[in-house]
């Protein structure tokens, strides 16, 4: 890894794994689905909680935000990520506990 990403990941305590994923996966013609799907991939998106019910409300606003997975797992953390940073982007209303989901 190079000595700029490795301070970045440092300063931002973002871990090596996922710093290793971006610099790998990212380039000049990465285009918005393959960098939300590369951010949302993150192993710091692992600790995400997802409740009992949520992957019916989250279908839903997957439904309705305009990027999809290439292949989506609904009970992934990952998939969660996804869901909520494109729903913050849309600003979309979301229920209160996927709201405060969104602050992590």
């Amino acid at each position: 890894m190079p000595q700029n990403a490795a301070m970045i990941a440092a300063y931002y305590n973002i871990s090596y794994i996922t710093m290793q994923t971006f610099l790998l996966s990212l380039s000049a013609r990465t285009k918005l689905k393959g960098i939300l799907e590369i951010i949302t991939s993150a192993t710091e998106f692992e600790t995400i909680q997802i409740r009992r019910h949520e992957d019916g409300i989250l279908r839903r606003i997957y439904d309705r935000v305009p990027v999809k997975m290439s292949q989506p797992a609904y009970d992934s953390p990952h998939f969660k990520a996804f869901v909520l940073l494109q729903a913050h982007f849309s600003r979309m209303q979301l229920p209160i506990d996927l709201s405060k989901d969104q602050e992590i």
